[in-house]
């Protein structure tokens, strides 16, 4: 037993929570209040598959590239750079948050990605640092921000939020089928 053991919690379906898009979130609503919490649940579900595309394509096309090569060695010749490309470390992930019970889709730098996909110095690169400096005093420069990931974002969303409209429309019948299907098994099977 851990820390906090009272009684097992046990969920019947998880929340779907869409934030921002308000157009999106009360159609979705709508359709739920007419064709059941099911088709609520299918249709946010797709919608949010539908919308990590483009924000996740907008975030690839803005991540600014690194050079493949620098001057190393003696001679200083131009030799490849053991620099990570940012734009293999961009990834996205969907799935279900069993903690907090609810469907999250996230698109970013290292985001659902390996280690060996990971750019280890995103965090910097992108947030930025102060001045630093090692314990002997020496100067290790400072970064400047670069937050394109948050810039790629803004530019996406109107994309984000057609492309999770369209998601909800080419879903709606194959949904409204599924349920009408369920209520005519349950109305055979009672008779």
């Amino acid at each position: 037993m851990g820390l906090g053991s009272g009684p097992a919690r046990r969920y019947k379906g998880s929340q779907i929570e869409i934030v921002g898009f308000d157009e999106l979130k009360s159609t979705i609503k709508e359709l739920g209040a007419n064709h059941g919490k099911s088709v609520e649940r299918a249709l946010a579900k797709r919608a949010l598959r539908a919308m990590l595309k483009p924000v996740t394509a907008s975030i690839k096309r803005d991540a600014p590239t690194l050079s493949k090569t620098r001057m190393t060695g003696k001679g200083k010749r131009r030799r490849p750079a053991r620099v990570p490309i940012i734009r293999k470390s961009i990834g996205s992930s969907f799935k279900r948050n069993k903690r907090r019970n609810v469907h999250e889709a996230k698109a970013g730098l290292n985001v659902a990605k390996k280690t060996n996909g990971q750019f280890k110095q995103a965090h910097l690169y992108t947030l930025g640092s102060r001045k630093r400096r090692t314990k002997a005093g020496l100067n290790r420069g400072k970064m400047e921000r670069n937050d394109f990931v948050a810039k790629a974002r803004e530019r996406a969303q109107t994309a984000a939020q057609q492309a999770g409209l369209f998601a909800v429309k080419q879903a709606l019948p194959i949904e409204v089928e599924k349920v009408r299907q369920r209520h005519a098994r349950k109305a055979a099977a009672s008779t």
